[in-house]
């Protein structure tokens, strides 16, 4: 995507509205990143559960329900951090269409 200078009245891009759209950019993928994150954190607590499926020691249930818990918090921070991200999309839709106009 570039966006270097959008167009002022003479046909030319202004830059504070490539910065808008720019700033916008940076935000969603910010928190892309953080999502992405938790993402892998979550798999990873996942696969954990899945290695201790079928092994009955007190350890594997220990670390199988620290896993669990681990997944639950995830779920939260995902659960509190998606409607964020939406915004940031529709933030970049928004400022995009408006530098198109």
């Amino acid at each position: 995507l570039s966006i270097e200078g959008a167009l002022d009245p003479s046909g030319v891009f202004s830059s504070s509205e490539t910065a808008e759209v720019s700033q916008c950019i940076t935000s969603f993928q910010r928190r892309a990143e953080e999502m992405r994150a938790l993402l892998r954190e979550a798999a990873a607590a996942e696969l954990l559960i899945k290695e201790f499926h079928g092994e009955k020691t007190v350890e594997t249930l220990a670390s199988a329900q620290e896993a669990g818990e681990k997944l639950m918090e995830l779920s939260q921070k995902i659960g509190e951090l998606a409607p964020g991200l939406s915004e940031a999309s529709m933030e970049v839709a928004e400022s995009s269409l408006a530098l198109a106009a």
